[in-house]
């Protein structure tokens, strides 16, 4: 169906993104800023947290530093819907990463950066899509709780909040084969 509408949550050097987006796409409704004034002091979830009104439909959600190549972006929209589909690789991991374990069939059980690198079948990568029952619960877990519950938190966590209290699945979406980088 497409993107109808993109959300920037913004805060360090907003004032550069803003200006080229600007610049780049003049006049553009459907591009809307949100401004996480605290982004020194939270983690992803926190500006997560920002945007949560806008968690109404399916939805992509991905951290602005990862390059990834657009075949990708039409891969993981091009799938049937599932409650939510996680890019992830498969591969070796050490101790910073986001790292998974799935239940062999391609559900995710676990999702945590606290994962023993041994045990992990490899990284998230920061990109995930989200149905809209998935981000309306995701949206209801955000509202329950005040902004500092989420601050120092990695989106991840509310991820698999709503895998956990909902029952909802994880999906991996494998993209092994893909170049990605996290800058």
């Amino acid at each position: 169906a497409g993107v109808s509408r993109i959300i920037l949550v913004v805060g360090y050097k907003q004032h550069i993104i803003r200006a080229f987006i600007a610049s780049e796409f003049p006049g553009r409704k459907d591009i809307i800023f949100v401004e996480n004034p605290l982004w020194k002091k939270t983690n992803v979830l926190g500006s997560l947290y920002r945007a949560k009104s806008y968690l109404t439909r399916e939805t992509v959600i991905l951290h602005g530093d990862t390059l990834y190549p657009p075949q990708l972006m039409r891969e993981l929209l091009e799938k049937p819907e599932t409650d939510a589909r996680l890019v992830v690789q498969r591969k070796k991991v050490g101790d910073e990463e986001m790292k998974y374990v799935t239940d062999g069939n391609g559900s995710i059980l676990v999702l945590s950066k606290l994962i023993e690198h041994r045990r992990a079948e490899g990284e998230f990568m920061g990109i995930s899509y989200i149905s809209k029952r998935f981000a309306l619960r995701l949206r209801a877990v955000l509202e329950r709780e005040s902004f500092q519950e989420f601050r120092y938190q990695y989106y991840e966590w509310g991820l698999m909040l709503v895998h956990l209290v909902y029952r909802m699945h994880l999906h991996t979406h494998d993209a092994s084969t893909h170049p990605m980088i996290e800058i």
